[in-house]
């Protein structure tokens, strides 16, 4: 048995992408598929988590929280600019965020 919970707002299967959707409201909204026959017998199946399906990268999330935390405290005000020192997928997910 295969299925995918929950179903991505750009999903191939769905007619259209949301035109309310926003892109911060796509972070961590990632599916999961349910892996069973033919790989193993269907006792013994896992979820796998497909994080392809974010806008960005795994660190999407924190980064999100960390700039929605700055932005309550007053750390972060409109049109500020967001300084991380990161060579990887942290930088990347500020950056998105900082978009949104």
């Amino acid at each position: 048995m295969t299925s995918v919970l929950p179903v991505h707002p750009l999903h191939p299967q769905l007619d259209r992408p949301d035109p309310t959707g926003t892109l911060a409201a796509t972070v961590g909204v990632t599916p999961v598929l349910r892996v069973a026959a033919p790989f193993t017998d269907d006792e013994r199946g896992f979820w796998a988590k497909l994080e392809g399906f974010n806008p960005g990268g795994i660190k999407d999330r924190p980064a999100m929280h960390m700039v929605a935390r700055a932005k309550a405290r007053g750390d972060l005000r409109p049109g500020a600019r967001i300084i991380e020192s990161s060579s990887g997928t942290l930088g990347l997910g500020l950056a998105l965020a900082g978009m949104v």
